[in-house]
């Protein structure tokens, strides 16, 4: 494997498989060291072998992967240099004797350098809380040392310690010792108490000086961004609402790691997070109040909103503390009887939990969902009309609580061995009956789904049915007087990618539904698929386009309105939103103007060569 790699990109994609070694690559040996180390040996199990031959191919060299062994050590050398931009300096001229003395041997003696954060910035918007400025082309084409450049973009980052993302998304070789790599930077730093934001764009070129070091010889910047926020727009109260409650830090505080092998694997075990919380006014008071689903093995919490601004926890007293491991729940009045209930999915079923009207729950119906396929969101909606909540649940793989370790994707770019989606119809009266086949719903119902969304694309009266799905193509399901009929192709929306979230809003004040679609950033994927003659050892080019479309980042579609779609070019500036889980359409700053919200981040281990 790779060094810090997107795990799901790579090892799901069968890169560890497919790249292929390269000709020369040492062959695991067949014996091991027995425990007592005497120079005896045994036969190696083939736990064993995959053990070994996994920790071998760390090392890209070993596969014969010569621009992944560039990348790491472009990507070590620039981060080394990036961290000299904090040093503490007095004054301008302080700074830049300083980072001229430190870079010094990291550039080659011919290094040719632009500018990276000219004087002068265009105003592109401003709004009372924050403000953007972008560089033109023109003015970051000027020449400019090395530290000259980077003075420039640290000075307008204060004098606060700075922090820094960074992202290598290609590597060519120009020659036999010299390369060229992609970066993408982000740096933050705050200025007059206003944090401030730059976002960078550079063509980095090096020169092999040895096998393990390169120098910098020339840089290029092709985009910068600063933002500014003149005035916060949040405020942290996480620790002000939740921190009185006796399970804050014990539960709240922990990450699904490190709850993971530590339950009953009966209640559910799942390593991924995907637990869910739903927001509405349980006891009638005029207050939201918070349902938060939990993994396997601790309750789920029913958080009353105090008047206070605090919470209480009452959800053993209601009667909805459940143990099993839950994956989406959802507020909301599924008997038309004026108070809020509760849909709690755990495993492949769904739960429905009926409030008495004080919050306290003691009806409750099962929603049995045939197959071990779990089920990892739902949604409601009323797409049949006929005044009562229909429920809609996302499954992933067919069997299993962890994700495509129970069932890799098959094909990885457009995978069909997926856990089949549900449709639940009220028919009143609390009673449900799976239709997904009578409506239709049971359409290229084979995918590894992790949300939907329920909006009028085509703008006909009814509510029409969007499904993201990971490991493949997005569906689109067209409602017709309550029939569905799935779509996606035809109306532009089935585009290869990860999907994992999904929000629709009006964000060009056209009159009609648009869709932005959250899917993955692998910087990895951008830099290995691209290259057609090693990826997959060179033997299928025409799916190299399906896994760059994998690894490319977020989809932003403009409604034609007729309920088909055109996907905005990139330049529009929505698609980099890392690793993207999820994404909301919200008007934050009250302009009109709908902005997106995107959670983000993967399983971070503490030692960067853990794997």
């Amino acid at each position: 494997m790779f060094r810090p790699v997107a795990f799901k990109a790579l090892l799901a994609a069968g890169l560890l498989l497919s790249c292929g070694q390269g000709a020369d690559a040492a062959k695991p040996s067949p014996q091991t060291e027995t425990a007592g180390g005497s120079g005896q040996h045994a036969a190696a199990g083939p736990a064993q072998h995959s053990v070994q031959e996994n920790v071998r191919r760390r090392d890209p060299e070993a596969d014969g992967w010569p621009t992944e062994v560039m990348h790491g050590l472009a990507k070590d050398a620039l981060k080394e240099m990036l961290h000299l931009m904090d040093e503490a300096a007095p004054s301008a001229d302080d700074l830049l004797s300083l980072l001229t003395e430190g870079l010094a041997p990291f550039l080659s003696a011919d290094y040719r350098g632009t500018v990276v954060r000219p004087l002068e910035l265009e105003n592109v918007f401003a709004d009372g809380t924050s403000t953007v400025k972008r560089a033109t082309p023109q003015a970051l084409a000027e020449g400019a040392s090395l530290a000259d450049a980077w003075t420039s973009a640290r000075l307008a980052l204060g004098e606060a310690p700075i922090r820094f993302g960074l992202k290598l998304t290609s590597v060519d070789a120009i020659s036999e010792n010299t390369f060229q790599t992609r970066a993408l930077l982000n740096l933050h730093g705050e200025k007059n108490r206003q944090p401030i934001q730059q976002t960078h764009e550079w063509l980095l070129t090096w020169q092999r000086q040895a096998a393990d070091q390169v120098k910098m010889a020339g840089l290029k910047a092709i985009r910068l961004e600063e933002v500014v926020a003149t005035q916060a727009l949040f405020g942290e109260l996480t620790l002000a609402v939740f921190g009185g409650l006796p399970f804050f830090k014990e539960e709240f505080l922990r990450g699904a790691n490190e709850w993971f092998g530590h339950a009953d694997r009966l209640a559910g075990n799942a390593f991924m997070g995907w637990q869910g919380l739903a927001v509405g006014d349980i006891n009638g008071d005029g207050l939201d109040d918070l349902y938060v689903g939990q993994q396997g093995g601790l309750p789920n919490r029913l958080l009353i909103h105090k008047p206070d601004g605090t919470v209480m926890d009452i959800a053993q007293k209601s009667g909805v503390a459940f143990l099993e491991n839950t994956r989406g729940v959802l507020i909301l009045d599924l008997d038309a009887d004026g108070d809020q209930d509760l849909a709690v999915a755990m495993g492949p079923n769904v739960l429905l939990c009926y409030n008495s009207g004080s919050g306290v729950f003691r009806e409750f119906v099962g929603l049995e969902g045939p197959s071990g396929a779990m089920v990892h969101s739902i949604t409601a909606a009323d797409p049949d009309m006929d005044g009562d909540l229909d429920i809609f649940a996302c499954r992933y793989n067919r069997t299993g609580e962890n994700g495509m370790l129970d069932g890799m994707p098959t094909p990885y770019h457009d995978a069909k061995n997926g856990g089949s989606n549900l449709y639940w119809r009220n028919d009143g009266n609390r009673k449900f009956v799976n239709a997904t086949k009578e409506v239709g719903l049971d359409a290229k119902n084979w995918k590894f789904s992790l949300a939907s969304l329920w909006e009028d694309f085509d703008a006909d009266g009814d509510l029409d049915l969007f499904v993201a799905n990971d490991f493949g193509g997005n569906c689109l399901y067209r409602n017709d007087d309550g029939h569905f009929e799935e779509i996606g192709e035809a109306a532009g929306i089935h585009e290869l990618a990860a999907s994992m979230g999904v929000t629709a809003a009006d964000w060009d004040l056209d009159g009609d539904m648009d869709l932005y679609i959250s899917n993955m950033f692998s910087s990895a994927g951008l830099r290995i698929a691209s290259q057609t003659d090693r990826f997959r050892d060179g033997k299928n080019p025409a799916e190299h386009a399906d896994f760059l479309s994998h690894a490319r980042g977020n989809t932003l579609l403009a409604n034609n309105g007729d309920g088909t779609f055109t996907q905005v070019p990139a330049a529009a500036g929505a698609e980099l939103g890392r690793w993207s889980w999820g994404s909301r359409f919200v008007d934050f700053n009250n302009d009109g103007l709908e902005d997106i919200y995107v959670p983000n981040g993967f399983v971070t281990n503490k030692d960067p060569d853990d794997l």
